[in-house]
């Protein structure tokens, strides 16, 4: 995801480990004049989080959402689906996930690898699933922002980096970098 602009991070801290929602608020809520609440650290959050076990399975796994709100950023399903191959050939477990205008999307994504929710998630339900995901691969900002306030990693398909080979590797590192 894009990092380019925020908050300084703590002096020894990679700025690009910090989600851009988490680096951004507090200049965002500066500038229309608003500050924290008492006890509030100022960290996204989304709570009570549900227990989506019943959608995703047990374990750990990778989400995978191919589709964006800006037609730019979207995937088509066969990069999505190589994508999901590659995912699951380095050993991970795949879940993919998309609006309910995106099932045809998702389900040609997911093939017979991965675990199919596309239109099954509203926003409370994938704020489940990001939250017992080891990582979130995605183009859409919507969703990267929701797994920063449930505290999962995301990584996506830039436009300097748009294939997916480099994604999987992004992923890869994202995946043992300690949390």
């Amino acid at each position: 995801m894009d990092t380019a602009h925020g908050a300084d991070p703590a002096p020894g801290t990679d700025p690009r480990a910090i989600p851009t929602p988490a680096r951004a608020a507090p200049h965002a809520a500066a500038a229309l004049g608003f500050g924290l609440r008492p006890g509030d650290n100022g960290r996204l959050r989304v709570h009570p989080v549900p227990d989506t076990a019943s959608l995703t399975g047990n374990g750990p796994y990778v989400v995978v959402r191919p589709g964006a709100g800006d037609p730019g950023r979207a995937r088509d399903a066969a990069y999505g689906a190589g994508l999901v191959t590659r995912l699951c050939d380095a050993g991970h477990r795949v879940v993919v996930t998309g609006g309910p205008d995106e099932a045809a999307l998702t389900r040609a994504v997911s093939g017979d690898a991965a675990v199919d929710l596309g239109g099954r998630t509203g926003p409370r339900a994938l704020a489940g699933v990001l939250n017992s995901a080891d990582l979130l691969v995605t183009a859409s900002a919507g969703p990267a922002h929701l797994a920063a306030a449930v505290g999962t990693p995301a990584v996506g398909p830039e436009r300097n980096r748009p294939d997916p080979e480099s994604v999987v590797r992004e992923a890869a590192n994202a995946l043992t970098a300690d949390r």
